[in-house]
């Protein structure tokens, strides 16, 4: 008998750019989370493929609703991953009820997945930096702190400052230091 230990963690940003690209019906490259082969089960359909999933979901989506998924917990055990949490569905036709079903999905990763993953984060997280800091330029009589800027971009601190240093340029560690010392925003004019 196997034994995988489960750590609870913040959502992984492939994961929240996944739910994204399905609550803002893009479809796009959230989806790459999946390998080209992926394999998807839900109730009892079975989807073969990154494309048949993307296109199965987009057609269920699509049948006369609105979805958004909130996070309510996130588990990872290595190569097995377990989302839990609540799906609102808004009817398109507002005579009918919203409905909010709990669901829990499991996702079964290889080392290539894993890999894979990591890379569509590292893109869905540069572009929520970009965002971020394009709010933050307009914000500066705000809290831009690290762990506020953190929380709003919904990462760690420590993985906060790693996308920054990342997206700024290695050569400039100190910049979000300097930027959220710097309530003028001198330092994140020069970034943007």
């Amino acid at each position: 008998m196997n034994q995988i230990m489960f750590t609870q963690t913040t959502p992984p940003a492939w994961l929240l750019a996944f739910w994204k690209e399905i609550d803002d019906k893009t479809f796009g490259e959230g989806f790459n989370c999946f390998k080209e082969d992926a394999e998807a089960h839900l109730g009892v359909a079975v989807w073969r493929g990154r494309e048949e999933i993307r296109e199965s979901l987009r057609r269920f989506i699509d049948t006369g609703f609105t979805a958004h998924h909130d996070v309510v917990e996130y588990w990872d055990g290595g190569s097995l991953k377990v989302f839990r949490g609540t799906v609102t569905m808004t009817p398109d036709d507002k005579s009918k009820p919203v409905v909010r079903p709990v669901m829990t999905h499991f996702f079964y990763m290889d080392r290539q997945d894993r890999v894979s993953a990591t890379l569509t984060a590292q893109t869905s997280e540069n572009r929520t930096l970009r965002e971020l800091l394009a709010w933050a330029a307009d914000h500066l009589t705000e809290d831009l702190s690290v762990d506020s800027l953190a929380r709003r971009a919904a990462m760690s601190e420590r993985n906060f400052s790693r996308v920054f240093t990342l997206e700024v340029g290695e050569n400039r560690q100190d910049t979000l230091k300097h930027f959220v010392s710097n309530p003028q925003g001198g330092s994140l004019r020069q970034v943007l």
